[in-house]
């Protein structure tokens, strides 16, 4: 039970909260989201609830993004002859990664056959970075996705403004001081994954070189730790990896 603990949680609240939980464990997910993103719209992030809401609400989206379970926002799409999993995956803000996941497809391999039925999550992308909370929030649209903790420059070194997704590495390099330490190596600071940010509407253009990455210091999370970029733990990066397409806005803000 979420909300155990959580002492500071208004009675009537607790209420609310418990039938999200008793919905989801009922196997009504949609249905249990639509409670929890009600009730989100109505509390501050600095209410004691807000995280225990928003961990219900990240937990059916990762369940129905792995799987076949009807959702609104899939739809599926009949391969036609021509259509490779890049097409598909540009065509529908995704990723292939995240096509392959909902469909058990062979991460492996892009085959694809024509006449084969996929279940695609058609989303309106965009990350807000917030500092002050040591909080990644993704949305679609204006619906909350999922929550993740981070941690941010020391000294104030995380920079703000609009950014969106550049380049995607998986098990990356770092280059630092003129030298690359490649990836495996104990002075690799980057984890698994790493997206760089690059400046749009109006940001500082000099502001380069920030990104979003894993990390090998899970406790580092949660406090002012790196150099600037936003550090996540390695499992909850390789998620939105696997989410976010090339040019997905990312907002940093205090």
């Amino acid at each position: 039970n979420l909300i155990s603990s959580a002492s500071k949680i208004p009675d009537d609240l607790k209420k609310q909260i418990t039938t999200a939980q008793n919905l989801y464990q009922n196997g009504e997910q949609i249905k249990s989201r639509e409670s929890a993103l009600q009730i989100i719209s109505t509390i501050d992030e600095d209410n004691p609830a807000w995280e225990t809401v928003a961990g219900i609400i990240g937990k059916i989206n990762s369940e129905l993004m792995k799987n076949d379970i009807p959702a609104p926002e899939k739809k599926l799409y009949t391969v036609k002859k021509g259509d490779t999993l890049i097409g598909i995956a540009s065509k529908h803000n995704t990723t292939v990664e995240a096509i392959q996941e909902s469909n058990n497809l062979d991460p492996s391999s892009a085959l694809i056959y024509p006449g084969k039925t996929l279940s695609i999550y058609f989303a309106n992308w965009h990350v807000i970075v917030d500092k002050k909370r040591f909080r990644l929030n993704l949305y679609d649209g204006t619906n909350l996705f999922k929550s993740y903790k981070i941690s941010i420059g020391k000294q104030g070194r995380t920079p703000l403004g609009v950014f969106e997704i550049k380049i995607k590495q998986k098990e990356p390099d770092w280059y630092s001081d003129n030298k690359v330490v490649k990836f495996g190596s104990k002075e690799n600071i980057l984890g698994t994954r790493w997206m760089s940010l690059a400046p749009v509407e109006g940001t500082d253009p000099n502001l380069k070189g920030y990104g979003l990455h894993g990390t090998w210091e899970p406790e580092t999370i949660g406090k002012p730790a790196s150099n600037g970029c936003v550090r996540m733990f390695n499992s909850d990066i390789e998620e939105l990896f696997r989410l976010l397409p090339y040019k997905t806005k990312v907002i940093i803000r205090e």
